[in-house]
């Protein structure tokens, strides 16, 4: 099954669109005749749209809630979207937690529901890999006001003097990264933003998080100097 198309509506949401023409928005029911569909909830996610929809047969009257992602493509002209259920699909794994946490368990759908039920567990551990995996890099992050420290230190070009230090203290974080660098007589008087290849090579921790490092454990040796890129910095 491909894409249904309509034009385009400057100023609508991809929620308002699927509205505008009579499709997957909350309360909404169909049937058919071996079975009734509502729509309970729905919120948006990365490339499209989530969905939790009750099916309940209607000859045992048994229901249980299943996902559906409506992938949506859209430019100035045209809005495009394409409705697929866990049981064939989807390829994504970034529907929301709430609506997730509503879905019926795997083993308590009919199995005479005839709904490719292996497929759909298959869906769901991966979308579980995915919250896990949010959750540790939510959980490694600083918070405004922490202080960070990275494996190597890194220097810094400010006039004719060059700033070396490992500390820096977060005053923002998100797509912006600012950071003040602490030196041992405080912060060093201007803020950095640090390159991308910076943050790939060079792990960092929170302090106060360190764990504390086991006798004998191996220490990580710092970088030499002539190896370490000069940062530029931005003043603020």
């Amino acid at each position: 099954m491909g894409y249904s198309g309509t034009r385009n509506i400057p100023g609508k949401s991809a929620m308002e669109m699927l509205r505008h023409v009579d499709t997957h928005y909350a309360g909404q029911k169909v049937e058919n005749d071996t079975a009734i569909y509502e729509i309970l909830d729905g919120k948006p996610g990365r490339g499209g749209l989530w969905f939790v929809v009750r099916m309940t047969s209607k000859a045992t009257g048994e229901s249980f809630n299943y996902a559906e992602f409506v992938m949506i493509s859209r430019d100035r002209v045209e809005f495009c979207w394409k409705p697929t259920s866990e049981f064939s699909g989807p390829h994504e794994t970034s529907m929301p937690r709430s609506l997730f946490n509503q879905l019926t368990p795997i083993e308590k759908i009919p199995f005479s529901s005839g709904r490719n039920l292996e497929n759909a567990a298959a869906w769901r551990d991966a979308q579980r890999r995915a919250y896990e995996q949010k959750s540790l890099a939510s959980a490694a992050a600083p918070n405004v006001g922490d202080v960070i420290v990275f494996r190597d230190p890194i220097d810094f070009q400010k006039g004719n003097e060059t700033v070396t230090t490992q500390r820096f203290r977060v005053q923002e974080w998100g797509r912006v990264r600012r950071l003040t660098p602490l030196l041992r007589e405080g912060a060093a008087g201007f803020n950095a933003r640090l390159r991308r290849s910076t943050w790939d090579a060079n792990p960092f921790e929170v302090e106060g998080r360190l764990a504390a490092v086991a006798q004998g454990a191996e220490v990580p040796v710092p970088s030499p100097a002539l190896q370490r890129r000069l940062q530029q910095t931005a003043l603020f």
